[in-house]
């Protein structure tokens, strides 16, 4: 990737990927060594950093109109070459009939990367693999939903899943208790802090400030012990 004009510019895939190394990939380092270690680890490394690389891309082609009125271009120039296509001129891209040759050009590459990590999920432990195989699918549909309209990635509107389409995802991979404790959990987390944030952030800042003031007096007291001491000499 160079920078020209503060402008970030990934002329081929392998300086995309070079930039996702340092960001998507290292989440997927971070997470699995969460989870797990030993052996299993060793075989779901391979795909912590595939999801993570896929989520990244997603990423990059749901977001393209974001990213270039940002100077970021992420979509590998050679690519966009290979069809004709230029990002800069968005008047020509939507009318471009290989715009969407481009973006499924990017997909293949994308799905490739679900591929690997779908096959890693199966070493994690089962309760977070599960929870894991939701969020992959439900950010793999996005590619649907891209689709669905029409390549259309410059009008303003995020490709997105509702939530009753993620939620159904979770049905159909998470059972229907271990669901339901999840939501107990979520609600009660988020009660706890609507009802007592208010509450225990003074009291934070309070006991804080007097641990302070207890700080500062102790080393008041000792410095004037030993200026009296000293003065006494």
């Amino acid at each position: 990737m160079d920078t020209i004009e503060d402008e970030n510019i990934c002329y081929t895939f392998e300086e995309t990927m070079e930039y996702m190394d340092g960001s998507a990939a290292v989440i997927g380092d971070f997470m699995c060594t969460i989870l797990m270690r030993g052996k299993e680890h060793e075989k779901a490394i391979r795909g912590a950093r595939a999801l993570g690389n896929a989520f990244q891309l997603t990423n990059m082609i749901r977001d393209v109109e974001e990213d270039l009125g940002l100077g970021r271009e992420y979509w590998p120039r050679n690519m966009c070459l290979h069809r004709k296509v230029c990002l800069r001129e968005i008047s020509t891209v939507r009318e471009s009939s290989n715009f969407a040759s481009l973006v499924e050009d990017l997909f293949e590459k994308t799905d490739a990367f679900y591929t690997v990590a779908d096959k890693a999920i199966d070493f994690l432990p089962i309760q977070a693999g599960r929870v894991v195989r939701v969020a992959s699918e439900a950010y793999h549909g996005i590619h649907e939903k891209i689709r669905a309209s029409n390549y259309d990635l410059f009008s303003g509107k995020r490709a997105r899943l509702s939530f009753l389409e993620k939620l159904a995802i979770a049905r159909r991979i998470i059972p229907a208790i271990d669901l339901f404790q999840m939501a107990i959990a979520e609600a009660f987390f988020f009660v706890f802090l609507r009802l007592y944030l208010p509450i225990l952030a003074p009291l934070t800042v309070l006991m804080a400030s007097m641990a302070w003031f207890k700080s500062y007096v102790e080393n008041f007291t000792i410095i004037s012990r030993e200026y009296l001491k000293n003065s006494n000499v």
